[in-house]
């Protein structure tokens, strides 16, 4: 039995600074983790572990409905070149 409720939409918000609401979005992509795995020789075993993660891009698709505080940070993107965010779709 699905544990899926049958209300979910398809939609995702995109909150800036875990608090503010900026808007929906249409589409995701990216995003993942990964693990670089590295061995260190220790007598016979040569245990494994992950040594750093790795963030991959993301790419996110709006509408033309979001918060003006996504227009600025998309405005002083373009004119400042790439400016970090902290985000959570």
């Amino acid at each position: 039995m699905d544990n899926i409720p049958s209300n979910t939409s398809n939609r995702f918000e995109l909150l800036l600074d875990s608090s503010a609401v900026l808007g929906s979005i249409e589409s995701v992509s990216g995003g993942n983790i990964k693990g670089e795995v590295t061995s260190r020789p220790q007598g016979m075993a040569q245990p494994k572990h992950i040594s750093r993660l790795i963030h991959e891009p993301v790419s996110f698709e709006v509408g033309m409905e979001m918060a003006p505080r996504f227009y600025k940070w998309l405005e002083s993107s373009l004119k400042e070149g790439p400016v970090c965010q902290t985000v959570a779709i």
